[in-house]
């Protein structure tokens, strides 16, 4: 399905004329009005509408998320891996077992937050927006 704002100001033209015809025209004993009070009572208005919209691209070929200012809606996982650093006085009897000892207390210990990195872990194209059709926010 084609994005509405890719479509040239012809296309735009017609099918907003076309859609115009199809809504407010009849035919009167005098011959074709434009009548503000057309009754709409035919299904076959709608189709002709679709169809309308069809040659010109915009009938989607399958389901697709509903898009919002041209963007689709997307679920991405994100991985988050802080990095931090401390200094810690260690009495061990040597360096691999003060680094042991070390690795135990820092589970215990408070780290300051120096940096961090962000990492996409999956991307994934939601298959229904929201409640009012649009993307979640962020989007």
């Amino acid at each position: 399905m084609k994005n509405v704002k890719s479509l040239s100001r012809e296309s735009l033209i017609e099918i907003v004329g076309n859609v115009r015809d199809l809504l407010f025209m009849d035919e009167e004993e005098t011959g074709m009005v434009f009548d503000p009070d057309k009754e709409w009572d035919s299904p076959e208005v709608l189709s002709q509408i679709a169809e309308t919209l069809n040659r010109h691209g915009l009938r989607p070929s399958e389901v697709v998320p509903v898009e919002s200012n041209g963007k689709a809606a997307f679920e991405v996982s994100i991985l988050r891996t802080g990095f931090g650093a401390t200094t810690l006085v260690i009495h061990a009897g040597s360096e691999e077992e003060a680094e042991m000892l070390a690795l135990e207390k820092a589970r215990d210990h408070e780290f300051t937050e120096r940096s961090s990195e962000y990492e996409a872990e999956s991307v994934v194209k939601v298959k229904k927006a929201g409640k009012n059709g649009r993307c979640p926010s962020g989007g």
